[in-house]
């Protein structure tokens, strides 16, 4: 039931997991999350469609069975297992490698986007997708592979935390440089550094370095994040506005065009 009700509400598993009866409000079609069970200690209300709601009513117990829509098989006073997702998933058919449960908030953001539809701030927003995806011990395990450190010949990185913020926000949403949120900086700005970075190696070093660790799965940028471009699989190539249009290679600088 939890897999079913996922794709409708596309909210982080430890959300889902833990979601309570007490924080639904069936009459008004909402779901309100509080603040210390969302990542960034705010609250967060989630509207509940049509489906999302039938989902919800065929749960076949309420309030005085347990607390949580989703309890544990073995304690109804604890949420079900972390892995439960997983091994429903699992059990479907879908390799670790083709789909997880982190993945439907990643599919929501790419197909929404792919509409065009909504801004790219609303649909980051709809989810809760923070644009602060760094947390204090990522940050802290990134940093020393990055260049701007007091040790470094030249000007100090003092906002390279922000910098490596706007590039998540752009890689996970999709969007053109000229729509990043002001508080990132100037888009322009954020483009020439990101470029300096990709033709001086900075990103390869960090995703190798990286790449082994499991706790960076969210940073790692994969198929199951950003979507290739149409160009990629053969399609006709159409003329890209210059100051907008951008095409990667794996590590290179980016090309307009």
């Amino acid at each position: 039931m939890a897999l079913r009700l996922l794709p409708h509400v596309f909210v982080r598993l430890g959300e889902l997991r833990h979601a309570e009866w007490e924080e639904l409000d069936l009459a008004n079609a909402e779901w309100r999350i509080p603040p210390h069970k969302t990542k960034m200690r705010r609250a967060h209300f989630v509207p509940l469609s049509r489906q999302a709601l039938e989902i919800i009513g065929t749960i076949e117990h309420d309030g005085s069975f347990s607390r949580y829509l989703f309890p544990s098989l073995r304690s109804v006073d604890r949420p079900m297992s972390e892995n439960t997702i997983s091994a429903a998933l699992r059990h479907l058919g879908y390799a670790q490698d083709e789909m997880t449960g982190h993945g439907f908030r990643a599919m929501a953001s790419s197909l929404l986007n792919e509409m065009k539809l909504w801004h790219p701030d609303a649909i980051w927003r709809s989810a809760w997708m923070d644009r602060q995806e760094l947390s204090d011990a990522l940050w802290e395990r990134i940093e020393p592979y990055l260049p701007g450190k007091a040790s470094d010949p030249g000007r100090t990185g003092r906002d390279n935390r922000l910098f490596v913020e706007a590039v998540l926000w752009l890689a996970r949403s999709g969007a053109h440089w000229r729509v990043l949120p002001k508080e990132f900086g100037r888009w322009h700005t954020v483009y020439q550094r990101f470029n300096r970075w990709c033709r001086s190696g900075v990103w390869e070093n960090l995703f190798k370095a990286l790449s082994d660790n499991a706790d960076f799965e969210y940073i790692l940028v994969d198929s199951t994040i950003v979507r290739a471009h149409q160009h990629s699989a053969g399609a006709p190539k159409k003329v890209i506005d210059p100051k907008i249009g951008l095409k990667l290679t794996r590590w290179d600088a980016p090309r307009a065009g």
